[in-house]
């Protein structure tokens, strides 16, 4: 694939989402995917992950999440569903970071800007 080729499917892949039923892994052998846990007294707490695409060029593209050596602070917010959260708490409990191999798209959140997630493969 030569980099102008590359390029588009760049594009394509940016400003096209993830969907219903998609499949995201972190980028990398062997990685998992980190989900980021925030504990904020009063409230729920938080957890997230998020979804990018590469920026390396001639990598394979797609849509990935970040992972334990992955320092990405842009993409899209991948949110797990309540009831997937509490699978989470209790059988991991409430760290800074969980580890899971792979997350599944279950919709777009109501407000537009983040996708509700279940765990796929731990």
């Amino acid at each position: 694939m030569d980099s102008k080729e590359w390029a588009q499917q760049f594009q394509n892949h940016i400003q096209n989402p993830p969907k219903k039923g998609d499949l995201i892994r972190a980028f990398g052998k062997d990685s998992d995917i980190k989900i980021r846990v925030d504990l904020i007294e009063g409230k729920p707490p938080f957890m997230y992950a998020l979804a990018y695409v590469p920026t390396l060029v001639g990598c394979s593209l797609g849509r990935f999440a970040r992972g334990m050596d992955d320092n990405c602070t842009y993409g899209w917010k991948l949110i797990p569903l309540p009831k997937a959260q509490e699978h989470i708490i209790r059988n991991v409990g409430l760290v800074g970071e969980i580890h899971v191999k792979a997350l599944r798209v279950v919709r777009l959140s109501k407000n537009g800007k983040s996708f509700l997630v279940e765990v796929s493969e731990w």
